[in-house]
């Protein structure tokens, strides 16, 4: 990425992400970020991720526009996000792509676009 004053800049992807995956959804390339919502507050570690996936966007428009970036999570932490206002509505009013897993089958349970 270039500045203002011509200098050339790194921009990372990975900017803390527990795990940030680069993959195909047939033929869409997508990002997938891996977050795990094991801290003391889910609320918490959603704005943790919420800001990353914000970050992710941002570097992925500049590397890689053509990905679509999804924010992978459990089935349990996804429900734990849909009881709360906030996180329900966040999601949706930010159009975050969601993927929920099976993290003890490691598979995809439902794609959220």
């Amino acid at each position: 990425m270039t500045d203002e004053e011509g200098k050339q800049h790194e921009f990372p992807v990975d900017l803390g992400a527990e795990k940030l995956i680069a993959a195909q959804k047939g033929k869409d390339k997508i990002a997938i970020e891996v977050k795990t919502f094991e801290g003391a507050s889910l609320i918490t570690d959603y704005h943790r991720a919420l800001g990353q996936y914000m970050d992710y966007l941002v570097g992925l428009r500049v590397q890689e526009p053509s990905r679509k970036l999804y924010l992978a999570v459990s089935e349990m932490a996804y429900e734990g996000l849909m009881k709360h206002p906030l996180s329900k509505l966040s999601l949706e009013l930010y159009k975050i792509n969601v993927l929920i897993v099976d993290v003890t089958a490691n598979n995809i349970i439902k794609w959220i676009e």
